[in-house]
Formats: structure tokens, sequence, C-alpha cells
């Protein structure tokens, strides 16, 4: 019997985010014989048939007066649940704007049941509100189908979301059969206000490959890498703050871009003039490898508030590089005295600076053992042949 797939991520393979699901689809390309890709995150986005042949879908149009008809009792079911969760009267007082969503997601499930094809797992490479569509196409069409989910960070942590509420979420947890976070950090987050889903819910981490090893530093002069979108949430202010109050000489090299460069660049004027910066704006991911496998850089940094387990960090200590986090979120999962710095949130910039200072000047990133370590530890925990072959078993397993 043929294995189909069908992954629901937010652009992939559109746009320029989700680039480390392609590690996950290598793996997957040898186990299923059929993989779907579906990006939900734009309506005007196209489902991609990644490997095996593509489908034909169904030419029926159902019209929402129908589906009304059809489906109200199931739209009161939703309801219920939705009563059951945590901080609720979002949708709960606003009774219209919670029909118009859950009739959306009535109409996009009956297009979901004529468009994949009869056996497909389901794979929601996110657990966000979206997956609304998913839970309906189970529940009216398809209550034998198997649904499993990806957990990361901004899709399990309430901080992260307004009001601090996830709509659907208790529905949802009715109808999924697995949940699989990246981090022991999210898991814990999911079970604080699921509970009663513990046995549905295990970790796997992400993996990647190890890569060649990075040229060792030598000049006087310091390189600090980061690499990430330029968004309040990922504080580059902070960076900035932190390599302010270094008396050594620093090159400060980031990859990204965002709407709050406008705001940060006022930042980068206030820098002294031992700290050199320059901003590369968004950057192809293999050209960003090709940097760190051809470039000297003594230490990755982070400063991300609220995180999974960032795979820009992957991709850095891969090449043998030190990386430096805060001690939030899933961050600690990663980073050790055995892979570089563990910056703290409850201290002052000026004395991370110090933490990053005495690192530097002890010159362990520029010891060939301690880089080699660096891949090694790395690889221990998130080795993509490892980690991804799991994930295979745990979308085929029961």
């Amino acid at each position: 019997m043929s294995k189909s797939i069908t992954i629901f991520t937010e652009t992939y393979p559109y746009g320029k985010g989700e680039m480390f699901l392609k590690g996950e689809l290598e793996v997957l390309e040898s186990h299923f014989d059929q993989i779907i890709l579906f990006p939900l995150g734009d309506e005007n986005l196209k489902p991609v048939w990644h490997k095996g042949n593509k489908g034909k879908p169904a030419a029926n149009v159902i019209r929402l007066r129908t589906l009304f008809i059809k489906h109200w009792k199931d739209v009161l079911k939703i309801w219920r649940y939705e009563r059951k969760a945590t901080n609720n009267n979002s949708y709960l007082r606003k009774p219209f704007y919670f029909l118009k969503m859950a009739f959306y997601a009535i109409k996009k499930a009956s297009e979901l049941n004529q468009y994949l094809p009869k056996g497909t797992i389901l794979y929601s490479y996110w657990y966000a509100n979206w997956t609304l569509n998913i839970s309906v196409l189970k529940s009216l069409y398809r209550s034998k189908a198997k649904w499993v989910t990806r957990m990361h960070g901004f899709d399990v942590d309430l901080q992260q979301v307004e009001g601090n509420y996830y709509p659907f979420r208790k529905w949802n947890n009715s109808l999924l059969n697995k949940g699989i976070c990246v981090s022991d950090y999210g898991k814990q987050l999911f079970l604080t206000d699921n509970s009663e889903y513990e046995g549905k819910v295990v970790v796997n981490h992400l993996g990647i490959d190890e890569k060649e090893f990075a040229p060792i530093p030598k000049g006087k002069a310091y390189t600090i890498v980061s690499c990430s979108s330029v968004i309040p949430l990922k504080r580059l202010d902070k960076i900035a703050s932190i390599l302010s109050y270094l008396n050594r000489r620093v090159l400060w090299i980031h990859f990204g871009d965002g709407n709050d460069m406008k705001r940060i660049q006022s930042y980068l004027k206030g820098l002294p003039d031992n700290i050199g910066y320059e901003f590369k704006g968004h950057t192809a991911n293999d050209d960003i490898l090709k940097y760190y496998k051809e470039n000297e850089i003594d230490l990755f940094i982070n400063s991300s508030k609220l995180e999974g387990i960032p795979f820009s960090m992957m991709e850095a200590a891969a090449f043998g590089i030190p990386i430096a986090g805060f001690n939030v979120c899933g961050i600690p999962e990663i980073v050790s005295k055995k892979m570089g710095v563990l910056l703290d949130e409850n201290i002052s910039n000026e004395e991370n600076a110090e933490k990053i200072k005495s690192f530097l000047l002890s010159s362990l990133g520029r010891d060939p053992n301690y880089r080699k370590n660096v891949q090694s530890e790395l690889m221990h925990k998130f080795n993509a042949k490892n980690n991804y072959q799991m994930l295979v078993q745990l979308l085929l397993g029961k």
C-alpha cells in the first residue's frame, strides 16, 4: 500500500521561511510514496506535489448556505469546546466573528477533502490557528485520518498570543492524534494548559547535518554574527547594547531584515568606535551557510525574548562556531558551557557583556578542540538522521 503524507506549512516551498523543513523532507522522501506540501498561510498559495503523482481535485463547489444548513450542529459542538478554554472570552463575546471563523473552516475542510488523496497522513508543521481547517476536515469527512502536528514556540506559548489565548485549541486537541514538540520547554508549556492530553505529546528535536569545520579566528578583532528577522521580538537593540560595553574591537555581522530596521538604526549609530557592524539584509540560506564555512567567526548570538530552539543556532554550531543566547524558553536546551555562553535574562546588559568578554578573552572559541566539541555536542542531540528517522516512526506509528 502506498504511503502518502500532506504537510501543511505557512508558506513553504514559497517565500523566505521554513527553510529548516528541507532536512525533514530529505528523510521523508525515502519513506513516503507521495508527499504534498500545502501552504495555508496565504489563501492564494497552491499545494505542491513534492513527490508522487498529482491527483485531480473534485470539481464540486459547495455553497456556504448549504454548509450552514448541513453543519450548524457541528458549529455548536466547536462552540462547546471553546467554552472549556482558558481566557476564552475573545470569541465567546464575538459570536458573529466566531461563526465566520467556524464556517470558513468548514468551507476549507470541504475543499481539502476534495483535493487531498484518501489515506494521506495530515501533518501540520505548526500548531497555529488555521489548524481548525484540519480538525474540521477530520471531524466531518475523515474520522480515521491520522493528524500529527509539530509544536515550536509561538504556537504553544500563550505569552506570544493576543489575549493569552489560542482560539479553538481545546477542539483541535480533541481531534489531534499526536503533538510533536521541538523542545522539552514547549512540551511542558503545552501541558500546563492541556494536561489531559499528556499521552498525545512527545519531544522530537529538529535536526541538522554536521558541516565542514569553519576557519579558526586569528586576528585581534572579534567577529560576532547574528541571524534573525529584524522585529522587536528578536531584540537586536539588546545585542547592540551588550556590544557597546565591550572594550575590544568587534565586528557585528547580522543576516536578516524586517520592519524594526528603522528603530535599530538609532542603536547602531550610538555604538562606540571599537564596534563595527554590517547588516546584510535578507540573505539566501545557502549563502549564509557559505559565509559560516569560509569566514572566521568567534561567536554566534541570539537575543530573542521568546523562542523554541532556534534553528539558526544549530546552523552556526554545526560548523563548530560557539553560540550565545539567553536563558529563556528552549534556548538552555542547546546552549551549555561546552557550546558557548548562556546569557542571563535577569541581569543587566553590562553584566552580560562581561560574560561575553570573558568567553572571548579565554580563547576557548579559538581552540580547535573546543570548537570540535561544539559540533559533537550539537550532533549528540540534534542529529538530522537520528531525529528525523524517529520522526518517521512517530508519523507512521499508532
